[in-house]
């Protein structure tokens, strides 16, 4: 078995997310045709020394300039590869660190985010008043399945989001008709499938095996099912799943064209737009940290200076230049 099959299986076998395994692998193999480069011929990773791992990680900061996270979880595939797979601990490696260079959000006013949700309709005005209304990310969005939704409690759960948190958020008002709605076209969509006799849905992890009946049941269907059926990337089953991002990402533009927002704003820019909005309505950094679900307060205090500036807590001199001359003449007397 080729080392990148094993790679695969492995991480499938950890219970990873697709996504970290398309990752992993991506940068195997950049990992490989590095040593490639260097060396002029193919070596298998585990007759590789150490340094060559090193290398490439400062390879990456020096020479590729990439962002820290993007070392760390370039680091994180190559760890996982040799101890993981190939039974090999690295030890300390000695590499140059990615330098940061952190970037504020971009965020909009509570102006620009009503003049641009009123660009959308149907589907994606859902998925947007979500994204914006319960700060999530498009992937934690597009993967809502029905048993998450709890009208009762008025809450949204998202399970598996990144890094392989959960967390329970607080459930729009302004969504509950446009999601029981979606609701009715996913409930038909379901039931298509089932007279059918399709394989159910993906599950996540173990569960497949596990409690492989569950595919088939209704609350585990996604809340935005794709109208086509496709292949599992990993199983190969032919089953429904929910649907992907270029079709929002397509509307999105269009919505940002219309509503003639002048910011350099993507569907992310709805997560930051909640986070500093929160914080404008008062929501203590606890609270948003959680809600966000974000692993350090740090990470979350970086909405502070947005808020600072939206908040006019602060002007500029030039605004108060006439002010500041009055009272400095005043003085002087």
């Amino acid at each position: 078995m080729k080392l990148e099959e094993r790679l695969r299986r492995t991480v499938r076998a950890k219970g990873h997310a697709y996504n970290t395994e398309k990752a992993y692998v991506m940068r195997y193999r950049q990992f490989v045709q590095f040593v490639r480069q260097r060396r002029n011929r193919y070596i298998h990773p585990a007759e590789l020394e150490p340094q060559l791992v090193a290398d490439f990680l400062s390879w990456l900061a020096n020479e590729k300039n990439v962002s820290p996270s993007t070392q760390r979880s370039a680091l994180c595939a190559i760890k996982f590869l040799y101890s993981q797979v190939l039974g090999i601990e690295l030890g300390e490696l000695q590499y140059a660190t990615a330098r940061p260079c952190q970037k504020l959000p971009v965020v909009l006013t509570f102006g620009e985010t009503r003049e641009l949700l009123a660009q959308f309709s149907g589907i994606g005005r859902l998925q947007s008043e979500l994204m914006y209304g319960c700060g999530l990310r498009i992937s934690d969005c597009l993967s809502i399945r029905v048993k998450d939704i709890d009208f009762g409690a008025g809450t949204i759960q998202v399970n598996q989001s990144k890094g392989g948190k959960n967390r329970l958020l607080m459930l729009p008002e302004s969504a509950r008709t446009g999601l029981r709605q979606q609701l009715a076209f996913a409930r038909s969509l379901f039931e298509h499938d089932k007279n059918e006799g399709m394989s159910g849905v993906q599950l996540p992890n173990a569960l497949e095996k596990k409690a492989s009946s569950w595919a088939k049941q209704w609350d585990w269907f996604w809340l935005f099912p794709a109208e086509q059926l496709s292949k599992d990337p990993r199983s190969g089953a032919i089953r429904r799943h929910h649907v992907g991002r270029n079709p929002y990402s397509k509307l999105f533009r269009r919505a940002k064209q219309r509503a003639k927002v002048g910011k350099a704003i993507v569907p992310h820019t709805w997560r930051h737009s909640f986070a500093t909005h929160m914080l404008l309505q008062g929501c203590d950094m606890r609270t948003l940290q959680r809600l966000m679900g974000h692993g350090s307060i740090k990470t979350t205090e970086l909405y502070l200076h947005v808020v600072e500036t939206m908040g006019g807590r602060s002007k500029s001199p030039l605004d108060r230049l006439d002010e500041f001359a009055c009272y400095e003449t005043a003085s002087s007397r």
